[in-house]
């Protein structure tokens, strides 16, 4: 707050001991600056799903107690439509009460006291007005609630007006006999239009919807792309009900933690049977491999593989294609989104927060123990393809469910976290090669090197191997006549 009194302030470089108001001197910022650091950060992906984030946040916020106690969402969608001209989404989940919409809604950051509903997935309160800016610079958002219809513009001319940060609303009569919001978006900005006509970012784009809702799809929420519903992507792990003649179970490492607002649920396992390492195999992909990350049924971090789900990670194995079928969830869940360790633009994580260290502590825990069972595999194809083609699949909520019934054990290092380790089976393969050592002059060794190779300075244990090489060929030709 500006002071305006005579009384001096308590500082060494203040010299007058009374003062003399003056004036006060600007300390508010310049749009154009504003919204170029608004949106800077984030992908037009992103700021489009930013949007869908409000649509379930709706849903949240006015599906009856019946859906609430199941966890559903069935009935409600969301509806994206794009070209070169506009940009539009529209859903029927309850519209913006216009208390919200007056006081927080509209606010470029939300206040700490703002009401969100419980399990949002919202954090400061920008991601409307950043997709907004992020596309275009005009647009109008209508709202139907149960109680009354209005909407608030957002002009053009916003931009250019320094002192005035607030958007007119205007009364209107119900629009439709659903409940919902509507956001037109027009003014396109050029990257958004060249991305619009874009078959292949849209592409990209179903893709990234698929992805980062699939859990909230499969609760009956549904998202369409220009008129085509866009589909949910399960992870599935491998899940034996039936032991092996040892007592072994193809199932996945789980891992829970739980406190009065906060629940953590980590499985790790076999998506599909191991196969033998072979890129040109159609088969042997690893876009849907790796470590997916979902906060409040959202996913911020999908099918990750590097240090960020503990890949490559003190003794942890980095990620290759050998580990091309080993997947993992981590399912966060939190009354209060400020509680999980997510980022603002909801695409990574705080690898900073005391909750996300256990967290990765725990995947790199499950993570070694896939990544040694597959190696053991390794050599086996027909024996691996006979075990994993005949393996149940199971999905988050199946294994949920299934988990109920196991032997966890209490970790004591840690208060409110267990775990279960499955007991995988383990193919040991008997070695049919041996070791052949022997040491020679290095005289002798370089004129080897240079018959063999025309060059006397090879490696000794390539001389070696070339050596024995010429001579299983010469004995190969002699047993052969």
């Amino acid at each position: 707050m500006t002071s305006k009194n005579n009384k001096s302030p308590d500082n060494a470089l203040v010299k007058s001991t009374e003062v003399n108001y003056r004036d006060d001197v600007k300390g508010s910022p310049d749009k154009y600056f504003f919204v170029a650091m608004l949106t800077r950060d984030i992908e037009l992906e992103d700021a489009i799903l930013d949007l869908v984030d409000n649509c379930i946040d709706g849903a949240l916020r006015v599906r009856c107690n019946e859906l609430e106690e199941k966890d559903r969402f069935d009935g409600y969608w969301a509806k994206i439509n794009v070209n070169e001209k506009d940009f539009e989404i529209e859903d029927n989940c309850g519209g913006i009460p216009w208390e919200i919409a007056k006081s927080v809604a509209f606010r470029n950051g939300a206040p700490p006291n703002a009401n969100r509903p419980e399990g949002s997935i919202g954090t400061v309160g920008i991601g409307m007005k950043r997709a907004i800016f992020k596309l275009g610079r005009s647009a109008i958002v209508f709202s139907d609630t149960s109680e009354d219809s209005y909407y608030v513009e957002i002009p053009s001319e916003w931009i250019e007006e320094q002192t005035n940060w607030d958007f007119r609303a205007y009364n209107q009569e119900k629009a439709v006999e659903t409940t919902g919001t509507q956001i037109q978006i027009t003014d396109l900005l050029d990257s958004a239009k060249k991305s619009f006509t874009d078959g292949a970012f849209l592409t990209d784009l179903k893709t990234k919807i698929s992805d980062t809702y699939h859990i909230l799809i499969s609760k009956g929420f549904k998202i369409y792309l220009n008129g085509v519903e866009v589909p949910g992507r399960n992870i599935e792990m491998c899940y034996e009900e039936t032991p092996d003649n040892d007592g072994k179970f193809i199932r996945p490492f789980l891992w829970k933690y739980e406190t009065d607002d906060t629940k953590v649920f980590i499985a790790i396992g076999y998506r599909r049977r191991i196969r033998k390492e072979d890129p040109t195999n159609p088969h042997y992909e690893t876009k849907t491999a790796g470590i997916s990350v979902i906060c409040n049924n959202r996913v911020v971090l999908p099918y990750d593989k590097t240090h960020r789900t503990g890949w490559g990670v003190g003794d942890i194995a980095s990620f290759h294609n050998q580990f091309s079928s080993i997947v993992g969830v981590v399912d966060m869940w939190s009354a209060k989104i400020s509680n999980l360790p997510i980022t603002t633009t909801k695409n990574g994580v705080d690898l900073d927060s005391d909750l996300y260290q256990l967290i990765r502590n725990a995947l790199m825990q499950g993570i070694k123990i896939f990544t040694s069972n597959t190696t053991s595999w390794k050599k086996n194809e027909s024996e691996v393809k006979r075990r994993f083609d005949n393996a149940p699949r199971r999905d988050l909520s199946a294994i949920k469910a299934c988990s109920v019934g196991l032997s966890w054990s209490a970790k004591k290092s840690i208060k409110n976290a267990s775990i279960f380790k499955p007991d995988l089976p383990r193919k040991v393969l008997s070695r049919t090669d041996s070791a052949i050592s022997f040491r020679k002059p290095k005289s002798d060794i370089r004129l080897v090197s240079e018959f063999l190779f025309d060059d006397e300075n090879e490696a000794p244990k390539r001389v070696g191997e070339g050596t024995f090489d010429y001579v299983l060929k010469a004995a190969e030709k002699t047993r052969r006549r």
